[in-house]
């Protein structure tokens, strides 16, 4: 055959300069096909040929589940947690109380891609002690905290305050609906319904499939899992430190108690949820399969996760004491509530791959091009080098 004949008869450069030396001319010849070949299949594994569609953003939304809020029993876990470990001298402060909540009592904002679970809820009451007309009054003088002992003498320094722990924030299962839809291509759409996906940890292990004709479903414990950390109760590495509670309001006897341990249930995280779109599996040269996705978890290191709300009146403590409703007369009064807890936020991104006709043409273009340039320079070694030790000797007796 014409190939047999090739790789039988000295290989010809473009000079027109024949390299008798057999072997090696084979050797050329197979370096150039597999060169070839390998050139073709790489770029149509790592799919070269396709137009690649970037995915920045699509649409998400993650909500709690009113159904599924456990109390952590069924885990074998503390519902709300490893005891507290404070060590304070005196102050009025009570320890945390741990008490069953509602999701919709935990995270009353959702909706979007972003939810705030509430773990550790502090409320403290306050006073006001100017009206709002008096424009003398200093911004920071406008209100003070009510001290425990005005309603229990005999209690100690320190505010009005009451708190508690969240029963089984783990066991909470959130729902996420995303939906994902093509901008190169508008008819190109998917839901979540249609998707199927896998929610993995850092090291690519399998933490949960997804994709059941229905919404995500995950909970608070397998983000956890996928995100590195074995419960809420690992110690938070924010680095903040607090004086215990007692000590603190000694010095500071109107001031309130936040020392509720180092944990990552008393002090708040933040969680970063990352879902990945893609249908560039395996090599593929036309027929692309439906997209599919990944959930990836991680924790944002040396952060603490809380939000501030102000209660108009005395709501959670004693009434007797809110004669004024009106918050902006002296004497009023108002709830100031400290929660920290898991903020959870959704980001969509992916790559799509599309086939186009002009795109497969400027790859094989360039293919062509790449492979052109790999012959040159082989065409170049051939002329230069020597390649047996009789050639060389040649050459240098013809240089002498």
């Amino acid at each position: 055959s014409s190939c047999g004949q090739a790789l039988t008869m000295p290989y010809t450069t473009y000079a027109r300069q024949p390299l008798q030396n057999v072997f090696v001319a084979r050797l050329y010849y197979i370096l150039i096909v597999a060169c070839t070949m390998a050139s073709i299949y790489y770029a149509i594994f790592k799919h070269l040929h396709l137009y690649r569609e970037t995915i920045q953003s699509a649409s998400v939304a993650i909500y709690p589940e009113l159904s599924a809020s456990g109390s952590g029993a069924a885990s074998g876990r503390s519902p709300c947690g490893e005891p507290l470990q404070r060590q304070e001298p005196g102050g009025a402060s009570p320890e945390s109380v741990c008490l069953s909540m509602d999701p919709m009592e935990n995270a009353p904002q959702q909706g979007s891609g972003v939810l705030f679970l509430a773990t550790h809820v502090l409320q403290h009451l306050q006073q006001r002690m100017c009206d709002a007309t008096d424009l003398s009054c200093p911004a920071g003088a406008m209100w003070r905290n009510v001290a425990a002992d005005d309603l229990r003498p005999g209690s100690g320094p320190g505010c009005l305050q009451r708190s508690h722990f969240a029963a089984g924030v783990e066991e909470v299962r959130l729902g996420i609906e995303h939906h994902l839809q093509s901008r190169w291509d508008a008819s190109k759409a998917w839901g979540v319904r249609d998707l199927k996906g896998v929610l993995v940890d850092s090291t690519g292990r399998t933490v949960l499939e997804l994709g059941s004709s229905r919404r995500d479903v995950l909970t608070v414990q397998s983000l956890l899992e996928a995100a590195g950390l074995s419960s809420l109760d690992v110690a938070s590495d924010s680095g903040r430190t607090l004086d215990p509670c007692g000590v603190w309001q000694q010095k500071h006897p109107s001031a309130c108690c936040e020392d509720f341990g180092p944990s990552l249930r008393a002090r708040g995280m933040y969680l970063e949820v990352d879902i990945v779109y893609s249908n560039l599996q395996g090599a593929r040269l036309f027929h692309l399969p439906e997209p599919s996705y990944t959930v990836r978890a991680r924790h944002i290191p040396r952060a603490e996760a809380y939000r501030n709300e102000m209660i108009s009146g005395c709501v959670g403590f004693d009434d007797v004491l809110c004669q004024d409703r009106n918050t902006t007369s002296v004497g009023a009064h108002r709830v100031l509530r400290l929660s920290s807890g898991i903020q959870i936020s959704v980001h969509q991104a992916g790559e799509l791959g599309h086939f186009s006709w002009s795109h497969l043409l400027m790859w094989v273009f360039g293919l062509s091009s790449a492979l052109t340039t790999s012959w040159n320079i082989c065409e170049v070694l051939i002329e230069y080098l020597p390649s047996t030790s009789r050639e060389l000797d040649h050459r240098k007796v013809h240089e002498e």
